[in-house]
């Protein structure tokens, strides 16, 4: 396939649309692409990509169409800054399209141009993703045509089954009348501006407060998809689609999971229809209106796995936690696995292992995570060091930033990888990126073999035991996690001599940290000398411990089980300290101690949006890809403690 680039820089947040010969007859595309696109055939959206690759190791997609118009539009979102959904470190585009299996047109055929509607000045939706989405549909610019070269330094590695069928779903309206404005509070807190824009979201919230009108709905449960829009307007004027997960007491608050869910839309008298660039995940949508419109439709074309079964018990309350399990990995398993599906759309290691744990649960195999591992082989990200891997991918970090500790639950996820699906060529074409893993903690390892002063964000979990005085110098949590990588990699290679050394890790940190009856978090040094924190104790460094088997016998497995009652230690937060705590258990078969724990702390989220949340409280995502490992936890241990 002929692939082309971009002769000259363009502007970011580019929408471009895709021109093709006349004429032309055709019943197949094929694409390969490094920004999102998306493929309207007959006025429906028929494909939203791509498979996400890197940036030049490129999936093929096809599309086989059925119709007799053959009304083709094809859109490409360039973002043109980094961000963590997407690797575009350069615009990349091939298409050919075949009647009968003969081709008829290719790239060479094609033209580019800048869409006539749409604003490229905005704001960044989040830190994570690409801009707020602004369009004036009384615009009738000139054609701008771009101009393209052909590309020479790619790879198209394979081809990709979509796993979406793209179904509608509509929200039903709840309440209309005059707008009164958002929760003031949450106001001036975006600080992802495009500095070169005037553009400011908070201008927007400012002048919604008087005289506007508002059209509230919502939907049976949170969604994922493409906002498909068509309104009635009897004048010319502005109205924003403004959209959340959850409403805390039933109030919006704006920017409430540090993203700006707003869509600007100037409209033309009469009928106006659009369709969003790219996916948004909400179960609340309101339109503002400066005067009264007709809303004719109002929909969300869904992005989401649709390859997935749903098991379900018979018994009403868990099989509402199932379903809302199913509908979270659904919604984070498209083309990869993703944190989240709204705020960030990112393939983030460690939640990528609690994801890999679930698919299979959900669809027999375990093709998402071997693609998503696969990214991985081809990865090269010149913003980090080298040796060490992102903490999420494709993505461009251009503040350098990076988490340690996930390079090396990237190792055990490995592990387990190959021990689900015995997958010897890909585990095989992976040895070299875990050896430069582990080569680039040496020089980070002290006089007692433990990892000190780690480079960049040593993360252990979203709790006070991630705080400096937990972690730094010395973390024992994080050389649990260093031990279970150093295993997995002597179990996956066969190789003695970190067999070795994980061992004598193990007797390290059994000697230096375990009080007898709990393991100690933190190490620090007085005159030169490493001493162990006494006092610093949390119930996620139990987790670790047993998990990765720093201490395993039955008596401590009692201290693990009872430390979330206990007080006088830091308590864990959801990710990962009651996951890994979950799994614990699941693993010394307590299969009706997790259902009496777990349901009724998952059921108030299914309760209350359909999904599985990232935290306890509804103040961040509320749609979180790790969670749905419960319901194939949940699913087992209904069985076994129903016969």
């Amino acid at each position: 396939m002929e692939v082309f680039k971009l002769k000259h820089s363009i502007k970011p947040n580019s929408l471009l649309q895709v021109e093709f010969p006349s004429g032309i007859e055709f019943d197949e595309i094929k694409i390969v692409s490094s920004c999102f696109y998306s493929i309207f055939f007959d006025g429906d959206l028929v494909q939203f990509g791509p498979y996400r690759r890197t940036c030049d190791h490129l999936n093929l997609n096809s599309l086989k169409l059925e119709g007799n118009t053959n009304e083709l539009e094809l859109r490409i979102t360039y973002y043109g800054v980094p961000s963590f959904d997407i690797e575009t470190r350069e615009f990349l585009f091939g298409i050919e399209l075949y009647k009968n299996s003969e081709l008829v047109t290719s790239s060479k055929d094609i033209k580019l141009y800048f869409d006539k509607t749409y604003i490229s000045e905005s704001n960044k939706y989040s830190f994570q993703r690409g801009f707020v989405e602004r369009y004036d549909l009384t615009l009738n610019r000139p054609i701008q045509y771009i101009e393209l070269e052909e590309a020479t330094k790619f790879e198209i590695i394979s081809e990709y089954k979509d796993t979406c069928l793209y179904k509608k779903e509509e929200p039903v309206i709840k309440d209309s009348g005059s707008f009164k404005g958002f929760n003031k509070s949450y106001k001036g807190k975006n600080n992802y501006y495009d500095k070169t824009s005037n553009f400011i979201v908070d201008d927007i919230l400012n002048s919604l407060d008087n005289g506007h009108l508002f059209y509230q709905y919502q939907f049976n449960s949170d969604v994922t998809g493409i906002f498909h829009l068509e309104i009635e307007s009897s004048e010319v004027q502005t109205i924003y689609l403004v959209f959340d997960e959850y409403l805390p007491l039933g109030k919006w608050e704006f920017f409430r999971a540090r993203c700006s869910d707003l869509i600007e839309i100037k409209l033309n008298k009469g009928i106006n229809a659009i369709y969003s660039n790219v996916p948004y995940t909400c179960m609340h949508v309101m339109l503002i209106s400066e005067h009264k419109i007709v809303v004719n439709h109002l929909e969300s074309v869904l992005i989401q796995n649709d390859m997935i079964k749903v098991q379900l018990t018979g018994d009403k309350r868990i099989d509402n936690i199932l379903l809302a399990s199913s509908r979270t990995f659904a919604q984070n398993a498209v083309d990869l696995f993703t944190d989240c599906p709204g705020r960030e759309r990112a393939g983030w290691l460690c939640d990528s292992y609690f994801s890999g744990i679930a698919e299979p649960f959900y669809t027999g195999n375990h093709n998402i995570e071997k693609a998503f591992l696969e990214n991985f082989l081809y990865e090269s990200s010149p913003e980090i060091p080298e040796g060490m891997v992102p903490m999420c991918y494709p993505s461009i970090h251009q503040d350098h930033t990076f988490i340690p500790n996930w390079s090396l639950w990237f190792i055990v996820e490995i592990e387990r990888y190959f021990n689900d699906s015995k997958d010897f060529v890909l585990i095989n074409k992976l040895k070299e990126k875990v050896y430069k893993i582990l080569n680039y903690f040496k020089k980070f390892e002290n006089e007692y073999g433990l990892l000190e002063n780690l480079e960049s964000w040593e993360f252990i979990e979203w709790s006070d035991a991630t705080e400096d005085r937990y972690i730094k110098p010395v973390s024992f949590v994080t050389n649990m996690l260093y031990k279970g990588a150093i295993e997995s990699a002597a179990n996956l290679y066969f190789d003695k001599d970190l067999l070795e050394k994980s061992k004598d890790l193990c007797k390290t940190i059994n000697e230096l940290s375990f009080n007898g009856k709990y393991f100690r978090d933190n190490a620090r040094r007085i005159d030169d000398k490493l001493v162990v924190t006494p006092n610093l104790i949390s119930e996620t460094a139990q987790y670790y411990a047993f998990f990765f088997n720093i201490r395993n016998d039955d008596q401590y497995f009692e201290n693990v089980f009872n430390a979330k009652d206990d007080k006088t230690i830091v308590g864990s937060a959801v990710f990962i300290g009651k996951f890994l705590r979950l799994l614990n258990l699941y693993r010394k078969e307590k299969y009706q101690a997790i259902i009496d724990e777990f349901v009724p702390y998952f059921e108030k989220m299914a309760n209350i949006t359909g999904t599985l949340w990232e935290k306890e409280a509804p103040e961040a995502s509320c749609n979180h890809g790790f969670a749905s490992v419960f319901g194939a936890v949940l699913f087992d241990c209904y069985k076994k403690t129903s016969k």
